[in-house]
């Protein structure tokens, strides 16, 4: 390695791409004659990315960001000043990636999540499982690119849909 330059700014140093701790996005490297990436100069292609667990999970981004609370996803809580996820940046997960190779199905993925989530919250009732797999702490997963999921335990209730017509129980019952 060439004296005075940083470890972590060495073009192709591959012990260190593999010693990367969080998935990485996709693949960036310097354009010829190196770039100014927040006031410091990367030489060219050198690789480059943003970790999108590591923004997902940084307190400079999020309040309680270990702690599951899907509250925070909710527009009155960015909008209401006394809410505990007012500062919340939402805008740091991207989940799709950003810039002309983001992901190309991002709309219809999201229609699908949409879709499928809302139907799933009308039929069930959602309850932890008390199992090794029902227990899963996301901080404890391997993670590569992409995250190596394991298996995930839920016990799934029908719900009795007080006050809704019979004819209209059917159609959420197909």
């Amino acid at each position: 390695m060439q004296s005075g330059v940083s470890p972590k700014l060495y073009p192709h140093d591959t012990k260190l791409l593999k010693s990367l701790s969080s998935p990485v996005g996709l693949p960036r490297y310097t354009p010829a004659g190196g770039a100014i990436i927040s006031g410091m100069f990367v030489p060219e292609n050198t690789f480059v990315n943003v970790h999108p667990l590591t923004i997902s999970l940084s307190p400079e981004h999020f309040h309680k960001p270990l702690k599951f609370c899907p509250e925070r996803w909710l527009s009155t809580s960015i909008k209401d000043s006394t809410s505990l996820f007012h500062r919340d940046n939402l805008g740091a997960v991207q989940t799709f990636g950003v810039g002309p190779r983001s992901c190309v199905g991002k709309r219809i993925a999201l229609a699908e999540l949409r879709l499928i989530l809302s139907r799933l919250v009308w039929k069930f009732n959602l309850e932890e499982v008390d199992t090794p797999f029902g227990k899963l702490e996301w901080m404890n997963q391997r993670d590569f690119t992409v995250i190596e999921r394991q298996p995930f335990e839920i016990r799934l209730k029908v719900r009795q849909l007080e006050g809704v017509a019979s004819a209209q129980r059917e159609i959420y019952t197909e």
